[in-house]
């Protein structure tokens, strides 16, 4: 009867989630990782270490795309209260001056970059009481 290689699966570490790693830290695990995996003496240890390197790939990419999510958050706020001030000044001016229809309309671009959050914040509170009475 074939004896069972040993089971060295990776298991997911219990590290809280709040741990960040820095670029330099998952830089330094992959260059360990791949100089392990040229040293490899069985292809079931290279499979592992390809393994590891993959998932030290995919860490780094989710570090990456919550650091961009993060940013965009930070900047949509002033870009949108400076966007609307802008067009609200500029629809004022053209209102002013007897271009009504393109005064509006510019009004309504600057109420659009703003409205769709607070419709939001307002539809998600409906819903919540809805979901409480039942």
């Amino acid at each position: 009867m074939p004896e069972k290689p040993e089971d060295k699966s990776i298991i997911p570490s219990s590290a809280p989630e709040s741990h960040r790693s820095t670029s330099s830290d998952l830089a330094t695990a992959r260059e360990s990782v791949e100089s392990r995996l040229a040293k490899a003496d069985s292809p079931q240890e290279a499979l592992q270490w390809v393994e590891v390197r993959g998932q030290l790939l995919q860490q780094n990419e989710k570090s990456k795309d919550e650091e961009q999510r993060r940013f965009l958050e930070r900047v949509r706020v002033p870009y949108n209260l400076g966007l609307s001030t802008g067009s609200f000044v500029v629809s004022i001016i053209f209102v002013i001056k007897g271009f009504y229809q393109v005064g509006f309309f510019i009004l309504g671009a600057g109420l659009y970059t703003i409205a769709p959050e607070y419709i939001k914040m307002f539809l998600t509170k409906e819903k919540g009481k809805k979901d409480e009475e039942r």
